[in-house]
């Protein structure tokens, strides 16, 4: 027992997958510290719901510019430097909102867009240096499913800190997350070069490869599927929050519904199983529908904020089961030279996600109430179980 417990440890702490795995929890950390906080903290300073949007809608176009300059980076810098400076400007994000403006919080929501999608993009770098192809399937979920310590502990606590002690106290928590998500990556020596790869090539422009990615039709296939469950999870950190407000609880009980939420991450390995047991298809097919449910549910049925957290969080294990396989439908079609630019393409995503999201519910609660947030998203959910039966039987 002892021996296998300090073999893990040393698998901690030398390039592989246990380490990128917990590099990501960390990531996730500093991350999920702020994630309730932030829209609440928005809401607060602007008054309403479509203002929010507004506001994340706009800083959302300044993250997916920011975002085509991370190449360049790259191939200016090694990726490991890289990785730090978005690991600093991350950390940076509770200093800004600590300001209480609405210039600094829109500086701070910039900053976390553009070093979330930097931090992303070069951690991919890293897993295709270190871990074989043919074991994405396995070490995917294994990620995910170090960052739900993270995802369950971060969000409840920052949420709580806000409501009972103070917002400087929940932008202290996320800060030290920062600090320590930095300390762990330079601790272990992850370094990447694109070079090293045999058929490999130096990141070019982005740009130049969209129509290349938008002509091979199962790289398209798994973008419009990530964006659909991508969304939900938008209207759940961004919207969820206010909607439980707005039901009748507080601060603290929406971090919960958040932290609640992000604990179905532990259940990623026994998600990844049931994937490779049943078939890509079926199992996103299937989650889909059940997600579509149970967010229609929220969104429909008059009833307290515990029934809607309830609904969301059942809606989360749909979450996390995509969140566990979504990315293996393009990481098994593209082709290894061209990962480095198809995955700032693919990437993109989250940002059409955010985008699209907060432009059209920023439009929608113009003339219809929050419940119409969550009648949408579900009816968007319907359309990505339509779509995802066309996912190859073979994955």
């Amino acid at each position: 027992m002892i021996t296998a417990i300090g073999a893990w440890a040393r698998q901690l702490t030398v390039p592989g997958a246990h380490s990128i795995a917990l590099l990501y929890a960390f990531d996730s950390m500093t991350r999920a510290a702020l994630v309730t906080v932030i829209p609440l903290e928005v809401f607060r300073v602007l008054g309403s719901a479509r203002d929010m949007s507004l506001l994340f809608a706009a800083t959302g176009w300044g993250g997916i510019l920011a975002s085509l300059l991370i190449p360049t980076l790259i191939r200016r810098f090694p990726a490991r430097q890289v990785y730090i400076g978005a690991a600093i400007m991350m950390t940076l994000v509770p200093v800004l909102l600590a300001a209480s403006m609405t210039v600094s919080i829109a500086l701070a929501i910039l900053f976390r867009a553009f070093a979330g999608i930097c931090l992303l993009n070069t951690l991919n770098l890293f897993i295709t240096a270190y871990i074989p192809r043919q074991q994405l399937t396995r070490t995917e979920p294994l990620r995910y499913f170090y960052a739900a310590t993270a995802w369950t502990l971060g969000p409840v606590i920052g949420g709580s800190l806000l409501q009972f002690v103070g917002p400087l106290a929940a932008y202290g928590f996320g800060f030290v997350c920062g600090l320590a998500f930095i300390l762990y990556f330079l601790s272990v020596g992850f370094d990447y070069d694109v070079t090293r790869l045999r058929d490999a090539a130096p990141p070019g422009n982005p740009l130049r490869y969209l129509p290349r990615f938008f002509r091979q039709k199962r790289l398209v296939l798994a973008w419009l599927i990530n964006i659909g469950y991508e969304a939900w999870w938008v209207v759940l950190f961004v919207f969820g929050p206010v909607y439980i407000r707005a039901r009748g609880g507080g601060e603290a009980e929406a971090s919960l519904l958040t932290s609640a939420a992000s604990a179905v991450l532990f259940s990623t390995l026994g998600m990844g199983w049931l994937a490779r047991r049943i078939g890509l298809r079926r199992f996103m097919v299937g989650w889909f529908l059940f997600g579509a449910v149970a967010t229609l549910a929220a969104g429909l049925i008059p009833g307290s904020y515990r029934f809607v957290g309830l609904m969301l969080f059942l809606g989360a294990f749909m979450g996390v089961a995509l969140d566990a396989t979504g990315w293996v439908p393009f990481l098994r079609a593209v082709r290894p030279r061209e990962r480095p630019e198809m995955t700032l393409v693919f990437t993109l995503y989250r940002d059409v996600a955010m985008l699209s999201t907060t432009i059209f519910f920023s439009l929608l609660l113009s003339v219809a109430p929050l419940e119409s947030v969550f009648v949408t998203i579900g009816i968007v959910l319907l359309a990505c179980a339509w779509l995802a039966r066309w996912i190859p039987r073979g994955m």
